[in-house]
């Protein structure tokens, strides 16, 4: 599975056991769901333990550099799930639509498929620490009739 949030939180993957409690539910439901691996991506790369703290405007440098490596992913594990995990955060700032616009034209490229483990009231997959793991799905979701995509736009 490759997952997506909005932005890196304290999460380290250099330290061993320095976790935050949206990725101890990811890996809880990775093993539910019977995957023997996963990826955390994220819309915007900034780090911050606040998504109210994420640049006012898009730093054009650091998307395009978030899009290379997914890209790069991408064509490293062409087969993999992608699970939509944002929540309501994605309205959190007007550029990270346009962000995930981005990635969808990349998953569009790869074939790939998007999933999320359960909608929210606003047609938004939910974020994951909303999750009651018992009675989460795996579900096909499709992202361009809820944000309106255009394919190729940039």
């Amino acid at each position: 599975m490759i997952i997506f949030g909005i932005n890196p939180s304290i999460a380290e993957p250099t330290y061993i056991g320095k976790s935050d409690p949206t990725i101890d539910k990811i890996k809880r439901l990775v093993k539910k769901f019977d995957y023997d691996g996963w990826i955390m991506l994220n819309v915007y790369p900034q780090r911050s333990t606040n998504p109210k703290n994420l640049h006012k405007y898009i730093d054009k440098n650091i998307h395009i550099k978030n899009l290379s490596e997914i890209r790069n992913i991408f064509m490293s594990y062409p087969n993999m799930k992608l699970i939509a995990a944002w929540g309501n955060l994605i309205t959190k700032r007007d550029y990270l639509i346009d962000c995930l616009n981005d990635i969808y034209n990349l998953s569009v490229e790869f074939n790939m498929e998007w999933f999320c483990f359960h909608k929210n009231k606003t047609g938004h997959p939910r974020h994951p620490l909303y999750l009651i793991e018992e009675k989460t799905q795996l579900i096909k979701y499709n992202l361009r009739p809820v944000y309106k995509f255009q394919l190729n736009k940039r």
